[in-house]
């Protein structure tokens, strides 16, 4: 591993969940954003002690791919986004934010990491409604991420306007350094080594 590829790695305490639009509709799609979770995945440093990775892909139901203590490499993650399919028509997305807030981020956050779920639509709407499935995510201390073709109504899902990417499918790649950047180095992260120092009772510089 080259010096170049090191500083580009984010060693943020996060758990980092993506939330998959995967309908039949959307099926040619779903190659690019597998495409997409990869290269964010190989950002992070992923482990129990940093980055956990979840993941959920929902079209009218949703379905669970990855717990966060599942998958402690970047193989089985690869591994378990590869087998992603289609699940049929239909776009419920408060559905899928309220499933993902009861099998991703079930109980209250664990000091010293951070909550982050990264929504990936392709469709730009959804058939029900997403407010208060949001607000309750938020409420659980879950920071909120959207990428891809983003209707209107779908903009208060987010933390706010700085979580918001809206890209084609074939753009997914292009928004990955800017989106981690935006993970790893917004207010309250700890990296590995600071959240040791705060174990240790030392004062963080």
């Amino acid at each position: 591993m080259n010096n170049s590829f090191v500083s580009t790695v984010c060693t943020a305490r996060v758990d980092l969940g993506f939330l998959i639009e995967a309908t039949s509709t959307g099926r040619r799609n779903i190659q690019q954003v597998v495409r997409f979770v990869r290269e964010t995945v190989r950002r992070f440093t992923i482990s129990s002690r940093a980055t956990r990775v979840g993941v959920v892909t929902f079209a009218s139901r949703s379905r669970k791919i990855i717990r966060f203590s599942g998958a402690y490499t970047r193989r089985r993650i690869y591994n378990a986004i590869g087998r992603i399919r289609a699940l049929g028509r239909g776009t419920r997305l408060g559905r899928a934010l309220t499933y993902a807030r009861l099998n991703l981020f079930r109980g209250k956050p664990k000091c010293g990491r951070r909550r982050v779920l990264i929504v990936v639509t392709t469709g730009g709407r959804s058939l029900d409604r997403v407010r208060k499935p949001a607000e309750a995510l938020k409420g659980a201390g879950v920071e909120i991420f959207m990428v891809g073709r983003i209707g209107r109504s779908l903009l208060r899902v987010t933390t706010d306007r700085k979580h918001v990417f809206v890209v084609g499918s074939t753009r997914f790649l292009s928004i990955v350094r800017t989106l981690k950047d935006r993970i790893c180095y917004s207010p309250g992260k700890l990296t590995i080594n600071e959240w040791d120092l705060v174990q240790q009772g030392d004062k963080i510089r």
